[in-house]
């Protein structure tokens, strides 16, 4: 098993994408330690998971300096080591012209889908320099790379944390560390089911239609193909791999 007895902490732990790489990395030997802030949710992510599984649940707000140094500390405590930090916490933002977003709703969209990724790095990155090991991994949006009428919160947020990302992975290339990102469009998920209603309330299929035809494949990008993408970045197989945006958009941005 590529990943037996490797520590593995997943942030948005609970979401669509979260589930998918929990259950993947199980399966693949990871000890999981496993964040995220809907208490409810991670219980549900538990009966998805087989019992006796090597795995630790940890309600936290990952945007909360304190209880992001505090879950990281109790890893290291109970574990010893942090191996592989994905973080897949995000939200899309307010769907609307840019000049009508309040400075409230961008710094929420900014916190989440940024200083997370920022204070998940900030304070496992010493873990791994001290292990001369590690992989960390951002996951951003196709929205990183172009624009959109209506996400210009989401683009803004996209594009920051690939920046990020860069020279993150460049502070710390000589320790062993590697930091990439991972770009995936549009994904079969509850979130794209609400953006959908919010395109067009009385017909959210119709925004669907609107959403399928930005996508070469006429189709959605699954979570499981998120999954093996970032398992293979995970691994010793990329090695030579920091400092790159791996993208998985059915070539969306080929257009």
């Amino acid at each position: 098993m590529e990943f037996k007895d490797k520590v593995v902490m997943i942030t948005g732990a609970a979401g669509t994408l979260g589930t998918s790489l929990s259950k993947r990395f199980q399966e693949e030997g990871a000890i999981l330690v496993l964040i995220d802030k809907d208490n409810d949710k991670l219980d549900e992510l538990k009966e998805k998971l087989p019992i006796g599984s090597d795995s630790i649940f940890i309600p936290a707000d990952c945007r909360d300096d304190e209880q992001v140094k505090l879950y990281v500390n109790k890893t290291v405590d109970l574990l010893g080591s942090i191996d592989v930090l994905i973080n897949c916490v995000g939200i899309y933002g307010p769907i609307t012209q840019a000049s009508d977003i309040s400075s409230h709703y961008i710094m929420d969209t900014f916190e989440t889908n940024v200083l997370t990724s920022f204070l998940n790095y900030k304070y496992v990155l010493p873990v791994m320099q001290k292990q001369h090991s590690g992989c960390i991994l951002f996951v951003s949006a196709v929205f990183g790379l172009r624009g959109l009428p209506f996400f210009s919160a989401y683009s803004m947020v996209s594009h920051a944390l690939l920046g990020f990302m860069k020279s993150a992975a460049l502070d710390c290339v000589s320790s062993g560390v590697r930091v990439n990102a991972v770009i995936p469009a549009p994904m079969k998920s509850s979130m794209m089911d609400e953006v959908e209603k919010i395109l067009f309330p009385d017909d959210p299929m119709m925004g669907r239609q609107q959403i399928l035809s930005l996508l070469p494949m006429g189709r959605y990008l699954e979570a499981d193909e998120v999954t093996e993408s970032i398992l293979f970045l995970a691994s010793d197989k990329a090695k030579y791999i920091t400092g790159t945006s791996h993208i998985i958009d059915g070539g969306m941005t080929a257009k």
